[in-house]
């Protein structure tokens, strides 16, 4: 490791102000850090998405749920569906499954999105992971857990089909659906955001003297390419 490079845990930045004066706390600890350079990396948040009764126990962000299994190495559930808009949803699929919970639908959002597992690059068969494209979540029911979700198929336009509404037994429901960049530091640090329609995030198109972007903050999803 490089005598020179201070690695801090635990430490939460909250501010940039004038030449590039960081605020982070740590612990009881308030730090003031002068930077010559300030790389944000802070990656995005987790967006939930809106219907009928979201927040009934069992309903969890995708990286909620990876971060239980992997970190915590607990199954929040036995039987789960997946809501997705991406490919992160294929894999999370494919993370369940490896922990032994029964995957028992991907409602992908899309339309267009291939009917077929092995075309998201996830190793499990086809056979056993029900794939809904074109298709949205309605509602999750349950009296004091979920029980099922309400899904249905949708036009072009994200128009429910009517008549198209069916239920899906599970136990868990898992949603991937995109996030926001966390840019709260690019935005004080005087960088330039502007909305991006295809991801659906603000994205830096110029940046303060001395500050620099990496990441999904800055727009770059894929892990081999970050």
């Amino acid at each position: 490791a490089d005598a020179d490079l201070q690695v801090r845990l635990g430490v939460s930045v909250f501010g940039v102000y004038d030449g590039l004066l960081v605020g982070a706390v740590a612990g009881q600890r308030l730090l003031k850090i002068r930077a010559r350079r300030l790389i944000v990396a802070t990656g995005r948040y987790e967006r939930p998405l809106i219907f009928h009764n979201n927040d009934l126990p069992g309903v969890f962000l995708g990286r909620g749920v990876l971060r239980l299994i992997h970190l915590y190495g607990v199954n929040p559930g036995r039987v789960a569906a997946v809501v997705t808009d991406r490919e992160d949803g294929y894999r999370l699929a494919e993370d369940l499954v490896t922990r032994g919970i029964k995957v028992s639908a991907v409602v992908d959002l899309r339309h267009g999105a291939p009917a077929s597992v092995t075309q998201h690059g996830a190793n499990i068969t086809a056979g056993d992971l029900p794939i809904y494209p074109a298709h949205t979540i309605l509602a999750a029911r349950g009296k004091r857990h979920v029980e099922a979700v309400v899904v249905a198929r949708t036009d072009a336009d994200g128009t429910v089909v009517e008549g198209s509404q069916f239920e899906i037994p599970c136990d868990l429901v898992c949603v991937s659906a995109g996030g926001i960049a966390a840019s709260e530091l690019l935005y004080q640090s005087g960088c330039k955001l502007r909305h991006d329609s295809g991801s659906g995030e603000f994205l830096p198109i110029h940046l303060a003297p001395n500050v620099y972007a990496a990441g999904e903050v800055a727009g770059t999803h894929d892990p081999a390419a970050i």
